[in-house]
């Protein structure tokens, strides 16, 4: 009798540890993980396997990313200055190029959570009084071109960046109100004229005395990043720091230094 008993003591225990094992077991992990072992992960550019399946570029190709920590300077065709101060984490190259299109254009999650878990250490090690902005916010989409992708990828971006460094995210708050062609399509005047007047706070948002965080992908002439920091101003921002992935083509960056009218960022 007793070891029936026992017996039936046992089944129990098992049945329940059977039960919560289940209960913890997450299916799309699971296949994830059958996933990661008949087609392991490659790097995005070279397509060597990778060992870090947290990581998107095999040890090679990552030590390639250069820092860039060169002053910007913005260009006089912007007019009035909103941009209190411009950060990037990298050079514009061809491992960023191909880095960014996978992230942008197809909707590969992982990579901006690449970019933002580097943006985040950097913050913290190199400038940590970003840390004390109080929101971030990211470059809105027009609903229109909102339409023809999966998600917004600065909107991912700025949303993963808040996670990682506990800082609230205002994108919600902002949004696009005209739909303008592409900014890498346009020719170079262009570009400081089509995004004035696209943006507005939703339901004049109040920003009053508030440090803010614009974070994108790409920083080139700076015109879209000046524009959303001149309505940000205009709802009360008092200063509008600039932080994308990369810095944009050499030639604009070049073409400004040798200009006596453009104005320097400093860090």
């Amino acid at each position: 009798m007793n070891e029936i008993k026992q017996i039936e003591s046992n089944y129990s225990t098992n049945a329940s540890f059977i039960k919560k094992l289940c209960r913890n077991i997450n299916p799309i992990g699971l296949f994830t993980n059958f996933l990661d072992l008949i087609a392991p992960p490659v790097c995005f550019v070279c397509q060597k396997k990778i060992e870090n399946l947290n990581n998107c570029l095999c040890y090679n190709c990552s030590s390639k990313l250069k820092r860039n920590y060169d002053p910007y300077y913005l260009k006089k065709e912007l007019g009035d200055i909103y941009i209190n101060n411009v950060f990037y984490l990298y050079y514009y190259d061809h491992i960023l190029r191909e880095l960014i299109h996978y992230f942008k254009y197809r909707e590969v999650k992982v990579v901006g959570n690449f970019f933002a878990y580097k943006a985040a250490n950097i913050i913290k090690t190199e400038y940590p009084y970003l840390l004390e902005v109080d929101g971030i916010v990211s470059v809105p989409m027009h609903p229109t071109r909102r339409r023809e992708r999966i998600y917004n990828h600065a909107v991912l971006f700025a949303s993963k960046l808040s996670q990682l460094l506990n800082i609230y995210d205002y994108s919600h708050t902002i949004v696009k109100t005209k739909n303008t062609t592409k900014q890498s399509l346009s020719i170079f005047e262009d570009r400081f004229i089509k995004p004035r007047n696209t943006f507005k706070v939703k339901n004049d948002y109040d920003f009053t005395g508030k440090t803010l965080m614009l974070v994108d992908d790409v920083f080139t002439t700076g015109a879209t990043a000046n524009e959303l920091a001149k309505i940000l101003k205009k709802n009360g921002a008092k200063i509008v720091h600039v932080f994308t992935i990369a810095s944009g083509h050499t030639d604009y960056k070049s073409t400004s230094k040798k200009n006596n009218n453009s104005k320097r960022i400093y860090r």
